[in-house]
């Protein structure tokens, strides 16, 4: 709460926030959320059972012309009510899910795997992290087959692997569930640079287009892709937002602006790949 209360502090005045102001903040912003009353309704039924019993979704938040982005469940148990609103049971044991991952932090879709079919239901052939720390978190928390130390290795057909000290190369079994969340740098609204040029231009943009040709390449049965809401906003330099070259985007017609070993008019939009059905939704922003 200090940490938010200071960033909002900082937006608005521009100055040093000292704790007992960003305390002063939280108090003011506690009692205006009481005094709201009915902005805040309590959780309603949803006519799902878990364990013999019904369970709830939270209401939306509505404040004002303000409403939260959608429904949430405790991390403790979202799993199951996600099973049981899908009246559906899920049992891989007799063929495991193959599960890659590219950028994958403290690899939440391994963890949401674990949740959602166990750990029997599942096999992580590789992940790929550049971060020294959180590459740590991972060998000392998840079972994986190799852990790269960068997502531009994979389709090299391998390269430096954590996990195994040296040079491994790429497993070539089928993946089920591909997931990616690719460098926010050049698109969020964090970064000063982000409405002064190019957003694709950055060195940071390069695991999108790595991961696009995973995806050409490999074929993964699911992709899931994720990054900030900056994608939305304006790309300086062109005519169009990040979010419309990642879904429909070419290389440019000057050889010099192209992805490196790739030609002019080379499609990178997802919507080119055939054989997939595309859904995208903004859930939260940054």
């Amino acid at each position: 709460g200090y940490l938010q209360a200071r960033q909002v502090l900082h937006a608005f005045a521009g100055g040093k926030t000292t704790k007992e102001d960003a305390s002063a903040i939280g108090q003011r912003l506690d009692a205006v959320a009481a005094s709201a009353g009915g902005a805040f309704p309590e959780a309603r039924p949803m006519g799902g059972t878990l364990g013999g019993g019904s369970f709830k979704l939270p209401a939306a938040r509505r404040i004002e012309r303000a409403q939260s982005l959608g429904f949430g469940w405790h991390s403790a148990g979202w799993a199951l009510y996600l099973k049981d609103l899908l009246g559906a049971s899920f049992d891989f044991n007799a063929r495991p899910l193959n599960l890659v991952t590219g950028c994958s932090g403290a690899e939440a879709p391994h963890w949401a795997m674990r949740e959602l079919v166990g750990e029997a239901g599942f096999k992580q052939l590789w992940g790929a992290e550049i971060n020294e720390n959180p590459r740590r978190f991972i060998l000392r928390n998840c079972a994986l087959g190799h852990l790269y130390e960068d997502i531009c290795f994979i389709m090299q057909g391998g390269g430096p692997c954590a996990k195994h000290g040296g040079h491994c190369p790429l497993p070539h079994d089928e993946v089920d569930i591909f997931v990616g969340g690719f460098p926010c740098t050049p698109y969020s609204f964090c970064n000063p640079k982000r409405f002064k040029r190019n957003c694709f231009t950055e060195p940071a943009a390069k695991p999108f287009f790595e991961m696009r040709r995973f995806i050409v390449d490999r074929r993964p049965r699911l992709v899931v892709l994720e990054n900030v809401r900056g994608l939305l906003a304006p790309n300086p330099e062109t005519d169009c937002s990040p979010m419309d070259f990642i879904l429909r985007g070419r290389n440019p017609d000057d050889p010099a602006d192209c992805y490196e070993g790739t030609e002019p008019g080379a499609e990178w939009g997802l919507e080119f790949i055939q054989g997939y059905g595309m859904r995208w939704d903004c859930l939260y922003s940054n």
